[in-house]
């Protein structure tokens, strides 16, 4: 077998020369078919590029407009707890203010009842002095007063009994001091 032995197996087959002819008178077709198929190929990466970045974009954007959301919580949360605090301290300061206003009225209470404690007193003792002098000597006192006053102390003189008659040993003044009594 010598040099044809190695050729024949080198020779194309007749199934080879066929499609060689085929490519050969359709290279136009297939070169363009060709070119077609890259062309998209390429049209397809673009299209995944540019799809990427607009999910890129998107994404940015959301994240964007939930910081700004966020954003507004936090500022309305920050001054809804301002107003919160600020409450607290105006309610402490409220409630300082009720308990001085408590004590001061309870003070005021207190002088108030000593005070109309010792008017009464006062009104009573003038009644029962007024109830042992005379009448003109009476009317001229009580006309002195206003009219509240003397009202309370002519209605006490109603109510009050007849006084005891006076003893002579009553009206007796007092030893003086050092022992000289001028008469």
């Amino acid at each position: 077998m010598g040099w044809a032995g190695k050729l024949v197996p080198k020779l194309p087959t007749l199934r080879g020369i066929g499609t060689f002819v085929y490519v050969a008178t359709n290279w136009k077709t297939i070169s363009a078919e060709r070119d077609e198929y890259r062309r998209q190929i390429k049209d397809r990466e673009e299209w995944a590029k540019t799809a990427l970045q607009q999910k890129d974009a998107l994404h940015e954007m959301a994240e964007e407009q939930s910081r700004r959301e966020v954003d507004v919580w936090r500022t309305r949360a920050e001054g809804t707890l301002k107003v919160a605090r600020e409450a607290v301290e105006t309610t402490k300061d409220l409630r300082a203010i009720v308990e001085r206003m408590t004590a001061t009225l309870e003070k005021n209470t207190e002088m108030m009842n000593r005070i109309i404690a010792a008017w009464v007193d006062a009104s009573l003792l003038l009644a029962r002095v007024l109830q042992r002098e005379g009448p003109l000597t009476r009317v001229l006192l009580l006309n002195s007063l206003e009219d509240f006053p003397r009202g309370l102390v002519e209605r006490m003189l109603a109510k009050l009994p007849s006084p005891p008659p006076l003893n002579r040993e009553d009206l007796k003044p007092p030893p003086s001091v050092g022992g000289m009594n001028v008469r």
